[in-house]
């Protein structure tokens, strides 16, 4: 495992994370 896969894997997990709160928020208001 080299530092620039950890760094991808890290930086998609943190947007993936980002965009299901927002879609949960989201949601959340329109219901």
């Amino acid at each position: 495992m080299t530092l620039d896969y950890l760094l991808t894997l890290m930086t998609f997990c943190g947007i993936y994370s980002i965009l299901a709160l927002s879609l949960n928020i989201l949601i959340g208001y329109a219901g």
